[in-house]
């Protein structure tokens, strides 16, 4: 096989090997908008890391140290997309050994003080981060996905995926304004999402990282009159950070999906080792030092955070 491209997300890469373009196939802005900070080099990084992609009906997936072996039909690979998840854990391999990682999460910056938003999906991140930046003048460093670590012992956020992904029932109860954004009323308005550029409804991006001074587990909910706030230094916190940050070293949540019907097409092994280990309990001790929990309407929530600045 021979090198075709290579992906680099962040200061992390790997290097493609195909007969197949996959040059082509991953340099376009869809393929690319929902992963961290992706771009395509067309030559190679020699970082070590490798992705052997051959068209066959062999079938088969290998991950063995550095490099991943795929043999399947082009046809199970989405355009290339399943390609580029089967990259991640060569990536968080990389990114773990140097004290970062990927974090399910939303980051701001407001005067270059980082603010991390946690919760569920549904919970209100994406909504807390748009109304801080366009209320408050926030600048968006990533929603849904960041990287995170430390640098002198201090909470850095360094990147994170830029797109925005607005659901409508939440979007009509806390940001009305931004109902037109959606081209149709749905008939299921819980499981109507769009994507759409920050750019789009105001908000401005943070290429640059920043330091983390607040972290917020967030729960919008118009139903509320007033605000709730507490500290959230609690075991069930502590699981869900220990839960977030092994996420993609362990690949729990990287299978490789294929095809039209998204068919699972191989076992993903665990990237981890003890100094990651270490690495992520040092990080969630000091993640959940400042994290609060807090609770309310959409305002109230984004108004607390804005006054409580460190």
């Amino acid at each position: 096989m021979k090198y075709q491209c290579s992906i680099i997300s962040v200061s992390e890469g790997v290097d493609f090997y195909s007969e197949c373009d996959l040059y082509s196939a991953f340099n376009q802005p869809s393929m690319l908008a929902d992963h961290l900070d992706f771009f395509v080099l067309n030559k190679p990084t020699n970082s070590g890391y490798k992705l052997f992609f051959c068209d066959s009906v062999e079938n088969s997936i290998n991950y063995s140290g550095h490099e991943c072996r795929i043999s399947y039909p082009w046809t199970m690979m989405n355009s290339g997309e399943t390609l580029l998840y089967a990259a991640y854990p060569l990536l968080e391999d990389q990114r773990q050994s140097k004290n970062w990682l990927t974090a399910y999460s939303a980051a701001v910056s407001v005067d270059d003080s980082g603010i991390l938003l946690l919760g569920k999906s549904g919970a209100g991140k994406t909504s807390v981060a748009v109304d801080l930046c366009r209320r408050y003048g926030a600048e968006l460093i990533g929603n849904d996905l960041i990287i995170l670590g430390l640098r002198d012992e201090q909470l850095i956020v360094k990147a994170g995926t830029k797109f925005l992904f607005l659901r409508y029932e939440s979007v009509k109860k806390s940001l009305p304004d931004m109902i037109n954004v959606f081209p149709r009323v749905p008939v299921e308005p819980w499981l109507y999402k769009i994507k759409i550029k920050p750019e789009d409804v105001g908000v401005n991006i943070r290429i640059a990282p920043a330091s983390i001074k607040q972290v917020y587990n967030v729960h919008v909910d118009e139903s509320f009159s007033s605000l709730y706030v507490q500290g959230e230094q609690n075991l069930a916190t502590k699981l869900f950070l220990i839960e977030n940050f092994s996420r993609y070293i362990k690949g729990s949540c990287l299978n490789i999906l294929g095809g039209s019907d998204f068919k699972e097409l191989a076992f993903v092994p665990s990237y981890d080792k003890k100094e990651y280990f270490l690495f992520r309990s040092k990080l969630a001790d000091l993640v959940l030092a400042k994290t609060k929990y807090i609770s309310g309407p959409l305002n109230l929530v984004t108004d607390y955070i804005f006054k409580n600045q460190l």
